[in-house]
Order: C-alpha cells, then structure tokens, then sequence
C-alpha cells in the first residue's frame, strides 16, 4: 500500500525486508487563529489562512533539507498582520508528516535523494 501511496517512487526504500519500521499513526489537524474567532464567520473581515502540513524537520528543527519552515512562518506573519489591522488570521497545522507517509519514509527518502549523483555531474 505505501509503495503506491509514493506513486512507485524509491521502491527499494519501501519493500526492504531487513529493515523494521514503526510507523506511528498519523493525522488530524490543529487550528490556530490570530484574533477574534468570531471574525471567521463575519465577511466584512479580512481573513488571511494558510493551510500547512506538519514538517518536524524544518517546522520544529531548523533542516535544510526541505523550505516547509520558511512558509509556515511567512503564514504566521501574514496571520498576525491581519489581525492586527483588524482581521483575522487562521493557521490550519495538518498532522500528516511527509504527506502522510510518515516521518521515517520521508527521510528515508531525502536520504536516498542526497545520494544520487546528479547527471551534470558526471
């Protein structure tokens, strides 16, 4: 099922029979909102959103690796911004790590892109 949920991409990286992995459930949604709650519903206010999947990587610790953080806090400003010109601002933190494969696969699969050579290269 995962091998098709990558869409068939590092299919060494999900069929490997010597590797065990825990991969823990995954899901839900948390909702942040800058302001009045009340704001969300009234359409004379101005309402920022940013809709964003969790990335503990990049969103909890700083990796390079991918740019999940830089959006995240561009979201944040943007939120705080309206809500401070008198809108509001919603943050919704999707809990599906690397697109719901999970945080294990997805490094996994940085790791295995890391190693490639890349063809201008040779």
């Amino acid at each position: 099922c995962m091998f098709e949920q990558t869409g068939g991409m590092f299919p060494e990286l999900v069929t490997r029979s010597d590797m065990n992995v825990f991969l823990p459930p995954i899901g839900g949604q948390t909702v942040y909102v800058f302001g009045p709650v009340e704001y969300c519903r009234d359409p004379s206010k101005k309402c920022t959103v940013r809709v964003h999947d969790e990335c503990n990587g990049s969103d909890v610790f700083g990796s390079d690796i991918c740019t999940c953080r830089p959006y995240l806090v561009h979201g944040i400003e943007e939120c705080v911004r309206t809500a401070q010109e008198g809108g509001v601002g919603v943050i919704v933190y999707f809990r599906k790590e690397g697109r719901s494969l999970g945080e294990v696969t997805k490094f996994l699969v940085y790791n295995a892109r890391k190693r490639q050579v890349r063809i201008c290269d040779v």
